[in-house]
């Protein structure tokens, strides 16, 4: 091989080994820089979180599937009596009376609605269910069924959905507004909805703007001031439902009593009787709201 050839030759071999290397290099770059990327992109299977809160995929696919989320009203253990609570229970008092309202949300479920309905009527008690406007639409026979075993059904929103009602005034209203038109839908237009509740309770200052709202549209709603615990937890077991109540009740004659029918309060159904039992012994009779 001519010298000239040579010279070409080894050129042409130190470029070629100069760009494999370069093109190696960049790529061992790239796969790290992907790696990287992919391990702290949110929602990448890495990830140990999920979001499965309210307004989530998971929220909305439960949704579509026509149940209410287990933990969806995990913010409604608070115990304040709520803004306008005390006014609620003057009205709601019986003189020389004491007296409890059995109140239920989140419903209506085949799961537990109608066992709820069936112990409440072995008892010969009337409570009040806050339903859920698009769980009303999936199970009309329950909501029939509600009115015709002689409850009072109230208005817990359309959707339940914390993230979108409470994003502004407006949504609220509508979401309220949509429920008592699916509710008017099975009950007939002339149903008297007495009582909205806000999911979570109409509790605190952030909230302010949403009571004015709905009182300025001509909506009473209305909050509690005892409950048995069952938003507190999943399969929270009956005794402990039962002590919640008494700690809660202690040293009051008028009570509103909130619990759920979502379809996992099963523990609820469990320990509702013992719940009855209880408050008869302390001298409550009971009454629907409205």
């Amino acid at each position: 091989m001519g010298q000239a050839k040579q010279t070409r030759f080894h050129s042409f071999k130190r470029i070629a080994i100069y760009a494999l290397s370069a093109a190696a290099i960049l790529c061992f770059s790239m796969l790290l820089l992907s790696r990287f990327t992919f391990k702290n992109t949110p929602g990448s299977p890495v990830l140990k979180h999920i979001d499965n809160g309210p307004g989530s995929n998971a929220d909305k696919n439960k949704a579509n599937a026509g149940y209410a989320d287990d933990n969806s009203d995990k913010k409604e253990t608070n115990l304040p009596a709520g803004t306008d609570m005390d006014n609620h229970l003057d009205a709601l008092a019986i003189k020389g009376q004491k007296v409890a309202y059995l109140t239920f949300d989140d419903g209506p479920s085949p799961k537990t609605t109608p066992k709820i309905l069936s112990i409440l009527n072995s008892y010969n008690i009337k409570g009040t269910f806050f339903v859920i406007g698009k769980l009303a639409a999936a199970n009309r026979d329950l909501i029939v069924a509600e009115k015709e075993a002689g409850e009072t059904i109230g208005n817990h929103t359309y959707s339940h959905d914390y993230n979108y009602l409470y994003q502004n005034p407006q949504n609220l209203l509508d979401d309220i507004s949509k429920c008592s038109e699916t509710i008017h839908s099975i009950l007939g237009p002339d149903y008297d909805i007495k009582y909205v509740r806000f999911p979570g309770g109409s509790f605190g200052k952030k909230l302010e703007p949403f009571r004015m709202a709905v009182s300025g549209a001509g909506y009473s709603f209305i909050d509690w001031n005892s409950l048995n615990g069952d938003a507190e937890g999943t399969n929270i077991p009956p005794d402990k439902l039962l002590d919640r109540l008494k700690q809660t009740s202690k040293g009051k004659n008028t009570l509103v009593i909130l619990m759920h029918d979502a379809p996992a309060k099963q523990t609820t159904v469990q320990a509702l009787p013992q719940i009855i039992e209880y408050l008869k012994s302390q001298g409550y009779i009971f009454k629907a709201l409205g």
